[in-house]
């Protein structure tokens, strides 16, 4: 497609987290939850991002950071998220804000697309449920309301919101060659990468010779792929391990120009062109 397509990177806030979380280094998961957490030496504190991609076929939102609820209850926001994270959401930094900055209203958007459920990715949904659609993966949206897993997903980002679960196709792209193509051209493709979640999915965009992969929490910084050292908190470490070998070798490719996480804290350039 000769049309470009351009892709901002939205710093919905920041989270803090325990730094044993963002790799393994060997602790207990209570370690990397909890106790780290709450001691000033062992923390550390990382974006939050979302991507805005203004495509020929149409303006995609992926992913939505905090709600602005956390500014002033953040307690009651979080719930018993709040015993592993601390949110911080800076006056401007909403992801509605940051949209109505460019223009964008939510009703604008035509697809909002979520790479997980967990709360810092969906918790603004509610404040963008005006988008055409909404589109979360068939196994993402089935593992979110599980009622066993009420500790790591927050159903009430999600409630009375139309959202609509996809399946993915065979294709191949990713660790289990399963992905969407979302205008049915190659230039979106969102891709199955289990590990972090059972649907965690990332956001190959692919144009002009060019590709940009929007690796969500598909590792936290970039020496997840490039050292091969899985996150702490996983739902499944052989997948994760897969799925990182799988963007390293995205990485790799000569067309690419970046691959991005939504926590990386080092990432000078905040708008893309392929």
């Amino acid at each position: 497609m000769s049309e470009k397509i351009k892709v901002s990177v939205l710093q919905c806030g920041s989270v803090i987290v325990a730094k044993n979380q963002l790799f393994n280094t060997g602790g207990s998961l209570w370690d990397a939850a909890l106790f780290n957490n709450r001691r000033p030496d062992t923390r550390v504190e990382i974006p939050v991002f979302a991507f805005l991609i203004q495509h020929p076929k149409g303006t995609i939102l992926v992913d939505t950071g905090w709600s602005k609820n956390v500014r002033k209850h953040p307690v009651l926001t979080l719930m018993q998220q709040r015993l592993c994270d601390a949110p911080s959401l800076p006056e401007g930094q909403a992801v509605e804000e940051q949209l109505l900055a460019r223009g964008i209203r939510p009703a604008d958007l035509d697809y909002v697309i979520l790479t997980h459920l967990h709360i810092d990715h969906a918790g603004g949904l509610q404040s963008v449920r005006e988008a055409k659609k909404i589109i979360v993966s068939q196994s993402e949206w089935w593992e979110a309301n599980l009622p066993k897993n009420w500790l790591v997903y927050d159903r009430r980002c999600w409630r009375g919101v139309p959202v609509k679960p996809f399946y993915f196709k065979d294709s191949p792209y990713g660790p289990r060659k399963k992905s969407y193509d979302l205008f049915g051209d190659g230039t979106i493709e969102l891709v199955h990468v289990p590990g972090h979640t059972a649907g965690l999915l990332n956001v190959l965009i692919q144009n002009n010779g060019k590709c940009l992969l929007l690796a969500a929490d598909c590792g936290f910084r970039r020496e997840s792929w490039e050292k091969g050292i899985r996150p702490t908190l996983v739902h499944d470490e052989k997948d994760m391990m897969d799925s990182l070998r799988w963007v390293a070798s995205i990485a790799e490719r000569p067309d690419c120009i970046d691959c991005i996480t939504c926590h990386e804290s080092n990432l000078p350039v905040r708008e893309f062109e392929l």
